[in-house]
């Protein structure tokens, strides 16, 4: 009895051992995708926020307690003693948490440069449709033929 009840504990020990290693192996896989995800993001945000937003700033807060700072191209956070700590140096629950803020932003950037990409896709569908109607209009056969076209400014020109 005395020998079953020491195998048992040693079945549960190795198996609360493999279950710990086990963990351990999944966090490392999920780190390095995490990781991976937090680079990825860190190339795409200088050029949405310069390119596509004309974002000036060097910091741009990306969640509660994420900020973004351009002039670094580095996520982090501040500590509550008011520390800068990089979030891809963070650990365990604050990495975690400095992840899912990344991607609730990825996530509405995502979503505002499809909505901008309609928005100048029609745009510029409406400049061309303007451009060939003035190219198709007399002002624009007028001035092909070198005519002199009246200097009387239209009512809807603001003058200074």
């Amino acid at each position: 009895m005395l020998l079953n009840l020491f195998q048992s504990k040693k079945q549960e020990e190795n198996t609360l051992e493999n279950e710990i290693n086990s963990f351990f192996q999944d966090e490392k896989e999920r780190r390095q995708k995490a990781e991976s995800f937090v680079l990825m993001m860190l190339g795409l945000i200088p050029y949405a926020a310069q390119e596509v937003w004309g974002y000036k700033e060097d910091r741009m807060i990306i969640g509660d307690t994420v900020l973004f700072e351009m002039s670094s191209q580095h996520f982090f956070v501040k500590s509550t003693d008011g520390v800068e700590l990089a979030v891809l140096e963070l650990r365990g629950q604050p990495f975690w948490q400095s992840v899912q803020e990344i991607m609730n932003f990825a996530h509405d950037l995502l979503e505002d440069i499809q909505q901008r990409e309609v928005g100048r896709n029609q745009l510029i569908s409406s400049m061309d449709q303007l451009t060939q109607r003035i190219k198709d209009s007399s002002i624009a056969a007028n001035h092909k033929k070198g005519l002199a076209i009246a200097q009387q400014v239209p009512q809807f020109v603001k003058n200074n």
